[in-house]
């Protein structure tokens, strides 16, 4: 601004500014201020050839951050003529400043209510805004305030993140406290905290209907009302947490990491609200699990909390392990009738079964029945023993399943050769048209069905005949004892199937399997 006299002083506003004017004159000159909140430049002007210039000044005025006004002079003072010198005065107004203390909360609204905290305690989060220091006390030793004060300079508008630190209330009974925020320069500002009773929430667990696979978990809270989770793991999942604390926030995290970012596409407004409404439960539930392992130790449990996923009971757990899987080994086959075209299914059954190994072939295990003969015989109208000593390619029935390489099991082809007649075979296919391929584990033999092709078929002078595949997962749990002749009969156990997909292919006659003596 300008320089304008009035009186021989000019006015100016508390936030400062900038003086300009100008000295025209044939002699040196100094500016000084006689306070150093008031600065000239230039603050000399030369002037040897005593040559009439005319000189620029701006004279610098910083802000008054004082509630109190203040003056400064100027003196243009002309050198070796004292009577050309010229002195202002410089007037500044007295800082003005809004005094207050003011809490919000998370949505930066003014906190009028009271902050509600969860039996099980927890840190609640406010904003102070203020211009003056303050100091936060609160009335009782369960809570907590940090930090406890704030020193403001120059009455600045300063936000402060403050927390409220609310102790677990193991009391039946819910209580209430006030923290206020003291100022020695406004009234205090005080917010009021209301904390719910421990209420002592128990569950009733149990597991029924327990099967090689499958399982029911059902619950009885003590309190109708109460949201709780349901959840049945592997009892070493469950052992490797020091804490159920860290066992219900792992829970937690796992639901937000697969529901944190698309919770509203279930029609949810967070993930919290998808967790309390739409994965837990409340009142008397069954939850049925059906993808369990056989003979394997699991535990169920289940906890409750509230709508911010604050834990508000203990880890109600249930041990239990699935049964043992003690069907011996299955056959899977299907038929079909060169004549009529026509499949029908050969239901699944049990079968018995010897184990045989041979010191020549070691890893190669062989599977005898007399499932096969008293079974197979009866389709052709023969006896057991009749089906024993026809003339085909054995006079015994087994599978041969090759374990040798345990990361390329082989399921050899199989044929049950007879001769009922000259013109009319029959053939048992095991593992599709070449083998099927699996993998050895821990006494685990796997195979994909759909390689575990298990066919019947008939055909006259050669003809070729369908055989069918199935789709799924063929697991058969093997326990055996290797060398000797016959050892100890086997525990093969089927563990999952779900093979019953069947599509016709082409097939040719095979070349039997490799015969060794097992009797």
């Amino acid at each position: 601004m300008e320089l304008h006299l009035r009186g021989g002083a000019v006015a100016v506003d508390a936030a400062g500014t900038s003086l300009s004017f100008s000295v025209t004159g044939n002699v040196a000159f100094t500016i000084t201020s006689d306070k150093d909140w008031v600065e000239a430049t230039p603050q000399s002007v030369g002037n040897a050839d005593k040559n009439e210039l005319k000189t620029n000044v701006t004279i610098a005025v910083n802000p008054n951050t004082a509630e109190e006004p203040r003056s400064a002079k100027v003196k243009i003072a002309a050198d070796g003529n004292s009577a050309l010198d010229y002195t202002f005065t410089i007037n500044q107004a007295a800082a003005k400043y809004e005094r207050y203390i003011e809490v919000r909360d998370a949505l930066e609204s003014a906190v009028t209510g009271p902050i509600e905290i969860a039996a099980s305690g927890a840190s609640a989060s406010v904003t102070v805004v203020s211009t003056v220091s303050w100091t936060a006390v609160a009335n009782v030793p369960w809570l907590i305030v940090e930090p406890a004060s704030a020193t403001i300079e120059n009455y600045k508008e300063t936000s402060s993140a403050v927390k409220l630190n609310v102790a677990a209330n193991a009391s039946d009974a819910p209580r209430n406290a006030t923290v206020t925020f003291i100022s020695e320069e406004v009234e205090p500002v005080v917010v009021n905290v209301s904390q719910a009773a421990n209420v002592n929430y128990t569950f009733s667990v149990d597991v029924v209907d327990i099967t090689t696979s499958s399982a029911t978990v059902t619950c009885t809270p003590s309190d109708e009302n109460v949201h709780y989770l349901i959840s049945c793991e592997p009892v070493g999942y469950v052992n490797q947490f020091a804490s159920d604390a860290e066992l219900v926030a792992a829970d937690i995290e796992y639901f937000r990491g697969v529901y944190g970012s698309n919770y509203g596409e279930y029609g949810f407004s967070s993930f919290e609200h998808l967790f309390y409404d739409g994965l837990c439960v409340y009142g008397n539930k069954s939850v049925s699990y059906n993808s369990m392992n056989d003979a394997a130790d699991y535990v169920a449990y289940v906890f409750a909390v509230d709508d911010k996923l604050n834990l508000i009971s203990d880890v109600f757990k249930k041990e239990f392990t699935t049964e043992k899987n003690t069907l011996e080994f299955y056959g899977n086959a299907m038929w079909t009738d060169v004549f009529t075209k026509k499949f029908f299914n050969v239901k699944v059954v049990a079968m018995p079964c010897d184990v045989y190994t041979d010191a020549s072939r070691p890893g190669v295990f062989f599977f005898d029945s007399p499932y096969w003969y008293n079974n197979i015989a009866s389709w052709f109208s023969l006896t057991p023993e009749e089906m024993k000593q026809y003339d085909g390619n054995y006079r015994q029935v087994y599978l041969e399943i090759d374990c040798s390489s345990p990361e390329a099991v082989t399921f050899a082809v199989q044929e049950l050769g007879y001769a009922l007649n000259p013109d009319e075979y029959g053939w048992y296919l095991g593992g599709g048209l070449e083998g099927a391929k699996g993998t050895y584990s821990n006494n685990t033999i796997t195979f994909d069905a759909a390689a575990l092709c298990v066919g019947m078929t008939k055909y006259q002078n050669g003809t070729l005949s369908p055989t069918v595949s199935n789709e799924g997962e063929l697991t058969f749990t093997v326990e055996i004892t290797p060398g000797g002749s016959p050892a100890k009969p086997a525990s093969v156990a089927l563990a999952k199937t779900t093979a019953g997909h069947f599509t016709k292919m082409s097939a040719t006659r095979i070349a039997p399997a490799k015969s060794i003596a097992i009797r």
